[in-house]
């Protein structure tokens, strides 16, 4: 031990590193000869369960894209009309129909080339299929059964057919299908039948292996319902048919499920894991004297590893030995510098592990210090910058608010009193803005400078808008944040009425929940889509995490972000903004407030 002690980290690493090594590689060997069929068994059914279960998702992901697919053909407003009024079309206008339906069906089957066809079925017995490279075709049909299915199922069912074989000019083709029935909305009738054809053979670009690798060539995968039926097999043997073999495998009712099976005079391992979104099993199957050849091969391999490893093992760990120890080296020497005053030295960062850490900390350390240096020389001339900068600041709104009154007086002389009504709002909106932001206000305060806000723009915008409030009068001297409601009202005439030319609403409802003040402004307008609601959601949540002195403003101005900062910084983390809305349903923003009476002491209390 004492001898150990001595040693040279640079030693102590070499013979460390050998003595692991070569354990390391004895105990493999064992392990392997003992116990590699088991293992490899073992670890054979862990990689066909992640890859069945992959490809069941995949598959399920596949499925839900053109289950969406069929609810946008559900929904087009085109087809909808088509269908409900296809009764009254004469046969005149048949050829009008079939081409309006080409151009709605080539759009939505064109971008996916999965997509084999698509057949709309009328409630008259007219159907009309579109197939790709083809015009559509109308004829008559007879009722089949997966409709008479549909018609016991709620009007948002629908059901996936195994694939069917159709023939045309020699070519066959091996389809699988999502129908469902077409409801009117809103009144919820039915008006017609859809059919997508889905190519069996585009299921094989969904698998997460190359077929090329020799695993590859070896597995055989099959998506299979319960009863047997083979709606896809990687090598198009038994697509469409029904395997017996497999309905036995699967008889089981566990939804993940492996083990061995004789199938074609010889023996497999399989897996399959049962999909709860279709229904479908994803079967995978490994031929058993494939493994038994892998582990022959593996013994070898291992062995010769093994040899060159003990011969390689002091040279590699000689050269690990140095790399690690010649940075804390050159550490020391620059270490030694700084303790004679010299703090110009850097580390050169030639790593991203342990030591290229401690030398980035290291650079970052002697970085601080002379910043630190430079910063205590350079504060007294900032303090000056800021103190002019701040008495420059209060003159320019003085200014404005001035020229605004001027404006109003000179209007009124004039007797334009549209302008000089403006300029008196725009001036009580200034005023009101100038100063004192984090002091609170009562709630009559902050909405009458809402309504001089609404003056201004119902001169811009006339009757294109219209201001709701919905407030007790026991509620208007309740305590709130000044300038928090009216920045609200104008992101919804920005941003919710932008594409909105007339009906749009603004409602303020203003109530209590216990010791909760909630103020909520809605709009009618577009409202958000659901991935911009989270962003925004997360970034109110990540300022609530932060500490008051990490407040950033958000680069908006008076900005949602803002808004909910100011209150968690005066009330606490309680309290703040809350949204919620949905794309084309408008939008609700609530603030949440401690609910108090407002009293000038209260303000006085505040700004202390």
């Amino acid at each position: 031990m004492r001898t150990w002690r001595t040693l040279m980290l640079q030693t102590k690493i070499l013979i460390a590193f050998i003595l692991v090594l070569f354990v390391v590689i004895g105990l493999t060997c064992l392990i392997f000869y003992y116990g590699n069929m088991r293992d490899t068994k073992t670890h054979t059914y862990s990689m066909l369960n992640t890859l069945s279960g992959q490809y069941s998702k995949t598959v399920d992901f596949f499925m839900d894209d053109i289950e969406k697919i069929s609810l946008s053909i559900f929904s087009d407003p085109a087809i909808q009309g088509i269908l409900a009024n296809h009764a009254q079309i004469s046969p005149k206008e048949g050829l009008k129909v079939r081409n309006e339906l080409f151009a709605l069906l080539f759009n939505y089957a064109h971008p996916r080339p999965e997509i084999a066809g698509i057949r709309l079925l009328t409630t008259d017995h007219i159907s009309y299929h579109y197939e790709a490279g083809s015009t559509v075709n109308a004829e008559v049909f007879q009722e089949e059964l997966w409709q008479t299915r549909l018609d016991a199922m709620s009007k948002s069912g629908y059901l996936l057919l195994p694939p069917t074989s159709s023939n045309e000019e020699g070519y066959r083709e091996k389809n699988l299908s999502l129908v469902r029935h077409i409801y009117r909305i809103p009144r919820r009738d039915k008006i017609g039948s859809l059919k997508i054809d889905i190519n069996a053979h585009e299921m094989g670009r969904l698998l997460v292996y190359s077929g090329s690798d020799p695993l590859g060539e070896q597995m055989r995968v099959f998506i299979v319902t319960d009863e047997g039926a083979v709606i896809y097999d990687n090598e198009d043997a038994y697509t469409g048919q029904r395997v017996a073999a497999f309905a036995h495998a699967l008889s089981t009712d566990e939804r993940k499920y492996s083990g061995e099976i004789d199938w074609l005079d010889k023996k497999y391992l399989y897996t399959s894991e049962k999909s709860d979104y279709t229904g479908w099993n994803i079967l995978i199957l490994l031929s058993n004297d494939f493994l038994v050849a892998k582990q022959q091969e593996a013994q070898i391999i291992l062995v010769i590893v093994g040899l060159i490893a003990a011969v390689l093992a002091s040279i590699v760990a000689y050269l690990i030995a140095r790399h690690v120890t010649k940075p804390l080296r050159e550490l020391i020497t620059e270490m030694n510098r700084v303790e004679r005053g010299d703090l110009s030295g850097r580390m050169d960062i030639k790593n991203r592990g342990e030591l290229g850490v401690l030398s980035r900390v290291y650079n970052n350390m002697l970085n601080s210090i002379s910043r630190l240096i430079t910063e205590v020389y350079e504060s007294k001339l900032a303090e000056n910058d800021a103190r002019l900068s701040a008495l420059q600041a209060q003159i320019n709104p003085h200014f404005l608010y001035n020229t605004l009154n001027i404006m109003k007086s000179i209007s009124r002389l004039k007797g334009v009193e549209e302008v000089a009504e403006m300029s008196e709002s725009l001036a009580d909106l200034f005023k009101y803005t100038m100063k004192n932001l984090q002091l609170p206000v009562s709630l009559r305060q902050e909405l009458e400078h809402v309504a001089n806000y609404m003056n201004i723009q119902k001169h811009r915008f006339g009757d294109r808008f219209a201001l709701r409030m919905e407030v007790s009068e026991e509620l208007m001297n309740a305590s709130v944040l000044k300038l928090t409601i009216q920045p609200l009202v104008e992101n919804a005439i920005i941003h919710g009425f932008s594409r909105k030319k007339a009906d749009a609403i603004i409602n303020i409802k203003v109530c209590t929940e216990g010791e909760l003040l909630l103020i909520s402004v809605s709009d009618n307008g577009l409202g958000m889509e659901e991935q911009a609601l989270k962003k925004l959601e997360q970034r109110l949540a990540e300022y609530s995490k932060r500490s008051k002195h990490d407040v950033q403003e958000d680069g908006e101005g008076i900005g949602l972000s803002n808004i909910h900062q100011r209150i968690q910084l005066l009330y606490g983390e309680g309290y703040g903004v809350k949204i919620a809305g949905s794309q084309g349903a408008g939008t609700t923003v609530t603030l949440i407030f401690p609910y108090k009476a407002f009293t000038p002491m209260l303000a006085e209390e505040t700004r202390q």
